[in-house]
């Protein structure tokens, strides 16, 4: 907590704010005041520790909504794991005007320490020869994922075709339609594999075609 000079009055006149030196004509008696405002450090931190620094730091006139900003994805390796904002806290949430936007207010009443809240989160990559593949992409450290296809047979129309047989990598399941839940607490792959089928024709005399 401190105090920061706002201005001087001179017999109750300002003489302008943030001017902070004046010179005064001494043709009588006169009171010079010099004005201060109480102000506030906001210190902002992130959990788990250290992981970016929050914007909005310092110093601030009491009663002051100040502005904050935490970026919402940061990077731990590419492609791979990330951190995601989950949220600010701090003693009072009421002060903050939507704890859950990254990018938000905090009203500067006292001395305080707000919070910015991460999660892990870990990338789904989905692969198939075949087929429209689903599930992939991002999801929180321990949330259960399940890798998707749209079909279970490719028809080449040649007396050939594809048919899904299992899930492998780090998927496990024999239905194309959704894998066993994978869960996400590393990065992880899921592949669909599938095997060739022939088509076999059997002609008998007299009889037709089978």
């Amino acid at each position: 907590t401190r105090y920061r000079f706002n201005y001087w009055d001179v017999d109750g006149a300002s003489q302008g704010v943030g001017v902070d030196e004046i010179f005064i004509v001494m043709n009588a008696n006169h009171i010079a005041t010099a004005h201060y405002v109480t102000q506030y450090y906001l210190n902002l931190t992130t959990s788990p520790p250290s992981v970016t620094t929050p914007s909005g730091i310092g110093w601030y006139d009491s009663g002051t909504n100040a502005p904050i900003f935490a970026p919402e994805f940061i990077s731990i390796v590419s492609g791979e794991s990330r951190y995601r904002f989950d949220g600010w806290t701090t003693g009072d949430m009421s002060e903050i005007a939507d704890p859950s936007a990254f990018n938000t207010t905090v009203l500067v009443d006292k001395a305080k320490t707000v919070t910015a809240n991460y999660v892990t989160q870990y990338y789904l990559t989905v692969t198939s020869p075949y087929g429209t593949p689903g599930g992939q992409g991002w999801y929180d450290n321990g949330d259960p994922a399940y890798a998707t296809l749209n079909t279970g047979f490719i028809d080449h129309g040649n007396g050939t075709r594809r048919t899904f047989t299992h899930w492998s990598g780090d998927a496990s399941g024999t239905n194309y339609a959704t894998s066993n839940a994978i869960i996400m607490n590393a990065p992880k792959t899921a592949i669909a594999n599938w095997k060739t089928e022939h088509r076999l024709i059997v002609r008998t005399n007299g009889l037709g075609t089978y």
